[in-house]
């Protein structure tokens, strides 16, 4: 098989991919409407209930969100967990107006690393791999562990003067 970091999601068929996405959306759509008051009321507005929606296919239905949607829930409008379940806050600066703030659980962190894993492995990077390496030096001969990719913090990196750390 190519060069997959999770084989089982990255080789999915189409079908199941729409499924799973549906069943996320699905479980997504009722959370926030149940957890965050900004998306209730956004939804109640244009008459939407988590309940009209049943897969992708229904997508359109839900409200667009706007830079200024975001702006105005400052700072912890659009908070879904209570705020000791956060693990990483950012920020943009405001320049153009007041700051867009996101917070993340351990858990989105996860996520977000896989992510990230998946697009290296997809781009030809593996175990080896660091700032720098030309490409072909560094790609994988199959799947890898999850130990070769490091998430670093954007405070961590400024600790290491911009230095991208790889463990092998």
């Amino acid at each position: 098989m190519g060069n997959y970091y999770q084989p089982e999601i990255e080789t999915m068929p189409v079908e199941q991919i729409l499924a799973l996405q549906s069943e996320r959306l699905i479980k997504q759509v009722r959370y926030v409407y149940d957890h965050v008051k900004f998306y209730h009321d956004k939804m109640d507005e244009i008459g939407v209930m988590p309940d009209d929606i049943h897969g992708v296919e229904d997508l359109h239905k839900l409200p667009f969100i706007t830079k200024d949607d975001l702006r105005d829930q400052y700072p912890y409008g659009l908070l879904a967990v209570p705020l000791t379940d956060c693990v990483r806050i950012q920020s943009t600066s405001g320049t153009t107006g007041r700051r867009v703030v996101a917070f993340y659980t351990q858990e989105d962190i996860d996520i977000w690393e896989d992510c990230c894993a998946r697009a290296v492995m997809a781009a030809g990077g593996g175990k080896g791999c660091s700032e720098g390496s030309p490409p072909r030096a560094c790609r994988a001969e199959g799947p890898e562990p999850p130990d070769w990719f490091v998430s670093v913090s954007g405070a961590d990196r400024r600790r290491q003067n911009g230095a991208f750390q790889s463990i092998g």
